[in-house]
């Protein structure tokens, strides 16, 4: 079966940045963020600091940048798409990278050589290419190579036109470093080589007086310029705490009692002559301050002191930006914009950035409260919502009268600087009148009361004659106001020309001045659950929806209804709860239904006629009502907003819009513009909210220490995490808590913490009465203590983790086999365990004691050496080893699978439900970040460090080292076995993370960006681009999808994906 895959979180943080003077001698801030390069201004009055200014896109991601010394100033080098280019002004190709391959990292220098600028690229292998920085075609490439060497870091010497310096790895695993110089045929020779050190240094800082300064995290050696001597001077100062000394002409500063003792020094940026920047892995940030007199043949260290300043992020490079303003670029957590303070706190954080660190493990949380799911990142456990947006609280309205109303007076989409019109109305009258202002941020949402009251009672329906942008009084001729005597009147709008239509005795009847056209409803009015009307292409429109999911529309043309037509939303068990008409981002008509199961249905109408249609399917606590205003859709129960906005395409785009900890009455769309929110709480305080789709916003909960596994308890909205320090003080042991976080909020509800032992794995286990495990429990892995707790149960009660108490594990001959992975298996009902064995744990009550007892092991014959996953199947067990491979068990067999023919390894495996229509039920990820599914393979450039399944929607998340995530959905049913592969088409917005490898004729994946550009591309047939943007949009938002596509309409899809 075909599949949709979907970008969730692109990966942006790659850890690059520069700064740089362009032409016109404006400071460029230069950030690499996934496949382009953003470029930017400070300005101080800027909101954020950092004015956007232009963008440079690349096919695949950046892999490597840095500025250098140009002929006439800085210039700015990138790699990408294994192609160095010059990306100062535009995009110039430098030259190829043909062992990018086998050498992904790259270093990045510029030389002076016979009066030409030289390029030069350093990969970690070791080898070296030189090219002068010439506008040619075919540059002609130096190579040369530095013989058995790991390259770590590589930096130009100051004061050097030729001179680098780099810090290796020889094959005995110890680092040093050497001083290299080009010639003028672009050669590279050694000019000094130095002692091997004693530990590993992470940092290499070229240094005003020629030389560099090494860094680890005991030591700092400060290194001199080729032929300099090097010697402390007679008043040298340095830093309590510190020690200093001189041997074999290197300054040796020791540093083991300060607090970078644990850390590794990742980054700098030179300050000025005599100061440096330097953060390290842990956040830990610091100013060097080296005070030096030196010549050509020596130097002279004067002073030296290093100032911690505290913590700004994890940065992989950093770069000045002006006075005490830096930039920190992060792959780990956020990149900032900070600036240094000269009292505490030192860091003045003046912007963020958002990043897409690598994601360690993924959690799916599907509740009325939290519409998506939360993965587990690095330092930072991140809420990631498919599409949300900002929601910003703005002001309040008290209503006193409990059986007060709130009514939108305002017509269907007013101008972005029109004012919201509102009424309150009790008991049929309008009794108060409210302006809301839409304009400047400051003022917006506030509420102005009139003086206008209406004089009508039993008033059925009212609308401003056209927007009122608040030019001139408000007055009641402004406004038109239907009023009926009777009660026959069950439904009414009333349109801003005039136009009231209404139900009444089994009727829909449509008046405008003096004529009235009536016609005959399908079902009795008492049936009728919603109703609608809008004005579209100069002529109303109306539905009428029943409680059995019928709905019917009407278009009227002068005095006669022109078209009538018929439609179900859903299966008659689902019934039907509401209905609107709506504009899409076309300003074509699209029907929005939403049925008793919280499904939504969306229905594009073309002359009257539904061309195409889409479905969200719920599988939780959806939402119960809904409400419109023509031009938006707000979707909500007691607690939770959700929003349908036309972005892009034919249908509505489903937005994350709020979450309420008080209980809602009643949501009013207010205006498109700003996505303007009216939300009537039950403590009656009427509140407007505005949005922003912004997708930089992150929702997370960030710690010093790492997270490393998460759960999502099904049903609710708990989340449980394990937290490990990974860096414990000294002379304490490393601590694993078990963390219990509300998903909604991202807020720490408990943790639980055993200072005897750790925690390293963790699996939801469902309830079951026979065994006496209570609903919201858990089984944890435990390591450091006795066999009998090493799989204790928890279950979660009022808001705590409490641990169970009479869990025993019989683990018989395996007391000391060591674990790393623990699972539940569905089908067997037990648990796996594995690690340096495997063994099946089965749930057995003896005399009140729940026994984990030992079953299946694979024993003596056991190869396992580190377990990192294990994989389900109704009559297989894969169990992955990060050092052996992928195994197959079966109730007689244990087997490594086929491995690849390349370097690659399997590192990430996911169990399906078993499918007849599938020849394997498990998806596998590799190291070179391709997943193979089904026989097909396509491949998102990183690593696949998690698979999870998704049991709501039947859709896989893919979660990769570089920080991407991905969603792998959407069964489009029989294609056709000439299906082209859409990676290869024309359009240039395919996602730059993912292509196509291979793929089943039948099996295809397609992108669900391409799918979306194709659909927007001119020149193709209307409804063909609709059938494929339902096919789209209905599978983009986690809700399984209902097969209600004919067989032919079937077929249209994939003619047209064949066409693509």
């Amino acid at each position: 079966m075909a599949r949709l895959l979907h970008v969730v979180q692109c990966p942006e943080g790659s850890g690059f940045c520069a700064s740089y003077s362009d032409s016109q001698n404006q400071r460029i801030i230069a950030v690499a963020r996934g496949n382009y390069i953003q470029f930017y201004t400070f300005e101080p009055d800027h909101t954020g600091f950092l004015k956007e200014r232009s963008k440079t896109y690349f096919e695949q991601p950046i892999t490597s940048m840095a500025k250098v010394r140009g002929s006439q100033g800085d210039s700015l080098i990138a790699i990408a798409n294994n192609t160095v280019y010059d990306v100062t002004s535009d995009k110039r190709f430098l030259m190829p990278c043909e062992d990018f391959g086998s050498s992904p990292q790259n270093f990045l220098m510029s030389f002076s050589v016979n009066r030409k600028v030289a390029i030069a690229r350093l990969s970690t292998n070791g080898r070296t290419y030189v090219i002068y920085n010439e506008k040619t075609k075919r540059p002609e490439v130096k190579v040369s190579s530095l013989g058995c060497a790991q390259i770590k870091q590589a930096v130009t010497l100051e004061n050097s036109d030729t001179r680098f310096a780099v810090l290796y790895t020889s094959f005995d695993l110890s680092y040093s470093l050497k001083y290299l110089e080009l010639d003028k045929n672009l050669s590279v020779n050694i000019t000094s080589q130095f002692q091997a050190f004693v530990e590993a240094p992470s940092l290499v800082v070229p240094m005003t007086y020629g030389g560099v300064m090494v860094l680890s995290n005991y030591r700092i050696y400060l290194f001199p310029a080729p032929n300099q001597t090097t010697h402390l001077a007679d008043s040298f100062e340095d830093q309590r705490g510190t020690s200093v000394s001189n041997a074999r002409n290197v300054i040796t500063i020791d540093i083991k009692s300060l607090p970078y003792l644990t850390s590794l020094w990742t980054s700098y940026s030179k300050i000025d002559s005599e100061r440096y920047l330097l953060s390290t892995d842990t956040g830990l940030t610091a100013v060097a301050y080296i005070r030096s007199a030196f010549t050509a043949s020596a130097v002279s260290i004067e002073a030296f002191s290093i100032h911690d300043i505290g913590k700004s992020t994890i940065a992989q490079s950093m770069c000045h930006v002006e006075n005490n303003v830096f930039f920190a670029a992060s792959k780990y957590s956020r990149s900032i914009l900070f600036k240094i303070m000269p009292t505490e706190p030192h860091i003045s954080i003046l912007s963020f950035m958002p990043s897409s660190p690598p994601v360690i493990d993924l959690a799916y949380s599907f509740h009325a409260n939290t519409l998506r799911y939360s993965p587990d990142i690095f330092w930072e456990l991140r809420k990631i919502s498919y599409n949300s947006w900002k929601a910003t609280q703005l002001s309040t309205l008290r209503l006193d009268d409990p059986f007060a109303e709130v009514v939108s007076l305002s017509p269907t989409n007013p101008s972005s600087d029109s004012k919201i019109v509102i009424g309150i109305k009790v008991n049929s009258k309008i009794e108060e009148i409210y302006t809301i202002s839409n304009g400047l941020q400051k003022y917006r949402g506030t509420f102005v009361k009139t003086n206008l009251q209406f004089p009508q009672a039993n008033v059925v329906s009212a609308v401003l004659s056209g927007t009122f942008t608040g030019q001139h009084k408000l007055q009641s001729k402004d406004f038109i106001v239907k009023a009926s005597d009777t009660s026959s009147i069950k439904y009414s709008k009333l349109l801003s020309n005039g136009m009231h239509l209404y139900v009444s005795d089994n009727h829909i009847v449509c008046e405008s001045g003096s004529s009235r056209e009536t016609c005959d409803l399908q079902f009795s009015e008492n049936s009728i659950t919603a109703f609608d009307a809008i004005f579209y292409e100069g002529s109303p429109a109306s539905l009428v929806g029943y409680t059995d999911g019928q709905i019917e529309y009407f278009r009227f043309n002068g005095s006669k209804v022109s078209s009538k037509l018929s439609l179900r939303s859903g299966d008659k068990n689902e019934g039907l709860r509401d209905a609107k008409v709506c504009f899409n981002a076309k300003e074509e008509l699209v029907v929005v239904a939403l049925d008793n199961g919280g499904n939504v249905h969306q229905y594009l109408l073309e002359h009257d006629a539904v061309i195409a249609s889409s479905v969200w399917n719920c599988k939780g606590p959806g939402p119960t009502a809904m409400g419109s205003d023509g031009s938006m859709v707000v979707l909500y129960d007691t607690h939770k907003v959700l929003g349908l906005v036309p972005k892009r395409g034919n249908f509505l785009n489903l937005c994350d819009f709020f979450y309420s900890p008080k209980a809602i009455r009643e949501c009013v769309v207010l205006s498109k513009s700003h996505a303007l929110v009216g939300v009537y709480l039950e403590d009656r305080t009427f509140v407007t909210v505005s949005h922003e789709d912004k997708k930089d916003i992150i929702d997370a909960h960030f710690s010093d220490k790492l997270w490393t596994k998460v759960i999502s308890i099904p049903r609710t909205h708990y989340l449980v995490c394990i937290k490990t320090d990974i860096r414990p003080t000294k002379g304490q042991s490393r601590v694993a808590t078990l963390n219990l976080l509300d998903g909604r909020t991202m807020r720490l509800l408990h943790t639980f913490s055993n200072t005897s032992s750790q925690f390293s794995d963790i699996c939801y286990v469902p309830p079951n009465e026979l065994h006496g495990i209570a609903p919201l429990s858990f089984v944890a892995l435990q390591t450091g203590t006795n066999s009998m707790s090493r799989f204790p149960l928890f279950k979660i009660e009022g808001d705590k983790i409490r641990e169970v108490p009479n869990v025993h594990s019989i683990l018989k001959d395996m007391e000391s086999v060591s674990f790393s992975v623990v699972r539940y298996d569905p089908y067997r009902e037990c648990l796996h365990a594995a690690g340096e064995d495997f063994v099946s744990l089965s749930f057995t009550n003896n005399n009140e004691v729940l026994e984990l007892r030992a079953v299946d092991s694979i024993g003596r014959n056991c190869v396992l050496q580190h377990v990192t996953d294990i994989a389900c199947e109704p009559e297989r067990i894969f169990i992955l080893d990060s050092f052996r491979g992928l195994y197959e068990k079966t109730s007689s067999n244990f087997e490594l699978k086929e491995q690849s023919d390349d370097d690659s390894r399997i590192t990430a495996i996911c169990a399906l439900p078993t499918d007849s229509n599938q020849e394997s039920s498990v998806v596998f990820g590799d190291s070179s970040g391709r997943v193979h599914i089904n026989g097909n393979v396509f491949q998102v450039y990183s690593q696949i460090n998690t698979l999870k399944y998704v049991e709501e929607d039947g859709s896989v998340l893919v979660g990769t080292l570089n920080g991407g995530i991905y969603r792998l959905t959407s069964n489009l049913g029989p294609v056709p076995e000439d299906l082209h592969d859409v990676g290869r088409s024309k359009i240039t917005s395919v996602p730059p993370f993912a292509s196509l490898v291979t793929g089943a004729d039948a099996t295809r994946v397609y992108f669900a960006n391409t799918i979306q550009d194709y659909v927007e591309s001119d020149g193709h047939q209307r409804k063909e681009l609709a059938l494929l943007d339902a096919w789209c949009n209905a599978s983009d938002k986690g809700l399984k999808r209902k097969e209600n596509y004919s067989d032919s309409q079937t077929r249209e899809i994939a003619e047209v994906l064949d066409y693509i």
